[in-house]
């Protein structure tokens, strides 16, 4: 039964879309991992053959937590209880019985796919397959991508309203001469929009205020990417938002963060100019993860203790809050009269 509205949310906890498990990688063939989502346990596997699989965690036989001593054996989840088998469909291929699975002996599995390193689940409360695609990358160029991840009581509506909230950025950023380069455009699950701010260029090592523009896409409510270009620096970075419900209020946010590698590391501070190029770009995969989760972390106790306001009293100035609560409410078919469909 999916989660319904908290005392702080007056939607589910769980919408339809795209959510972070993390990087790709940190699976290695035979490991088994524990995940809380959308207030139920799920197990992430992957088999000898390098394939993914994730799975709700309790077995359809007769109820045994999979990550409780179970085991990946080949390509395929063993529970412990039984040894009964399962393949990443969730079907049971396999019993230690002289005859055919048990009809039905199925466990829900949940599509996933890799982009930009990253590991996505989908979920639908109604279990309907993915209904849009995230896009891929070419990232050859870039650094390695490297995350943060907090967690705290919030929604991931709540989070992703930061994408079109313009007034919190002096409020709680400190930029300045905010200028709305694109304004606002919804492509069905997909939200873009792009600004152009001011802020203090000390952080690389440069008198005075740099001028950085940033794209955003919002991709459903559980991923939104943003690429930044600087106009006093060869600076092109991207970063993610990940906002995952974990149980009900309950969401861990990740953050991650890469770049495109420069001609030369020193044009983006002259310190670089004495390091080693590995080092160097060691060193701004480090800087640039630091002072990302530290503009992230300035919004961190407004989603922990704010409640929804429906409707908001906007006031010139606030951006398009509006547009984007009625854009959300794709996202909840389980609940038609969610506030953030009216």
């Amino acid at each position: 039964m999916s989660p319904g509205p908290s005392a702080r949310f007056p939607f589910p906890h769980d919408p339809v879309g795209w959510f972070c498990l993390g990087l790709a990688d940190q699976v290695a063939p035979g490991a088994l991992q524990t995940l809380d989502l959308f207030g139920r346990q799920t197990v992430l596997f992957r088999g000898q053959d390098g394939q993914l699989g994730l799975l709700d965690a309790y077995c359809p036989h007769m109820g045994a937590h999979f990550g409780h001593g179970g085991c990946v054996d080949g390509d395929h989840l063993r529970c412990p209880f039984h040894d009964f088998r399962f393949d990443r469909d969730g079907s049971c291929v396999s019993t230690p019985y002289d005859h055919a699975p048990p009809r039905g002996a199925r466990a829900r599995a949940w599509p996933l796919v890799e982009r930009d390193g990253l590991l996505f689940a989908w979920h639908h409360p109604f279990g309907e397959p993915p209904s849009f695609d995230l896009p891929a990358h070419d990232i050859s160029d870039w650094t390695r991508l490297r995350l943060h991840a907090w967690e705290l009581d919030s929604h991931p509506q709540e989070i992703s309203e930061n994408s079109v909230d313009t007034g919190h950025f002096a409020a709680v950023h400190s930029y300045r001469e905010l200028e709305v380069v694109e304004p606002l455009q919804v492509d069905g699950p997909v939200l873009r929009t792009t600004y152009a701010f001011s802020r203090s260029a000390r952080e690389f090592g440069i008198r005075g205020d740099i001028r950085l523009t940033i794209r955003i896409q919002v991709l459903g409510l559980g991923v939104s990417i943003v690429d930044t270009t600087a106009d006093r620096l060869p600076l092109r970075t991207r970063q993610f938002v990940l906002p995952t419900p974990t149980a009900d209020g309950r969401v861990k946010l990740r953050i991650g963060i890469h770049m495109q590698r420069p001609e030369r590391w020193r044009a983006l501070s002259p310190a670089l100019a004495l390091l080693p190029g590995p080092v160097a770009e060691l060193a701004v995969g480090h800087g640039t993860l630091k002072l990302y989760a530290h503009e992230v972390a300035q919004d961190l106790d407004v989603w922990k203790n704010k409640i929804y306001v429906h409707p908001p009293r906007l006031a010139k100035g606030d951006g398009p809050v509006g547009r984007y609560r009625a854009w959300c409410r794709q996202f909840y078919p389980h609940m038609e009269d969610a506030v953030a469909a009216r």
